[in-house]
């Protein structure tokens, strides 16, 4: 028992060293799926460039046995940014739906879960210093939700690789 209750105080020291290894994923995933080589030039600089902010964001500003929301908000912003050009940059396939793609459901999720997490996790640290029971509460509702919308926009879109896999080979 007291080992869950401490692996749930420090979950926040799983968060810091979770959301640089989640952005550069999804970075290199939207370096393979947008073809336009300037963006592609702008993703492979961000990746080490957010590592080492999100390192110094750790170190110096926010503990790691807090909340990383500026972490995760830098990661948000530029996750924003390469799903909306993501988006833009789908190449229509003939008799085939956008929505049947796995980048359209890929980049929506991401930017859908972003979106929604952001002004929450700029807030969190002063709604836990006044209310840490409604600071709980809101987290697990708000990043709960979101996280679950995010996790069945990639489930789709593995549904979608399928499909397009089988469609392309007939």
């Amino acid at each position: 028992m007291y080992f869950v209750m401490d692996l749930k105080k420090e979950y926040n020291i799983v968060y810091h060293v979770y959301i640089p290894i989640e952005y550069a994923i999804l970075a290199y995933f939207y370096y393979l799926n947008i073809n336009n080589r300037k963006v592609r030039t702008c993703i492979a600089y961000s990746v080490p460039l957010y590592l080492f902010a999100s390192i110094c964001l750790s170190i110096y500003l926010v503990p790691v046995t807090e909340h990383p929301g500026l972490n995760f908000n830098l990661s948000g912003t530029l996750l924003i940014t390469w799903s909306v050009i993501a988006l833009l940059s789908i190449q229509p396939v003939m008799n085939f739906s956008i929505a049947a793609t796995p980048i359209f459901w890929i980049a929506v999720g991401v930017l859908v879960f972003h979106s929604g997490i952001f002004f929450f996790n700029s807030a969190f640290r002063h709604i836990q210093a006044m209310n840490s029971v409604l600071a709980t509460q809101l987290f697990t509702l708000i990043i709960k939700g979101l996280n679950y919308f995010l996790y069945f926009s990639f489930i789709i879109a593995f549904l979608c690789s399928q499909r397009m896999k089988k469609y392309i080979l007939l």
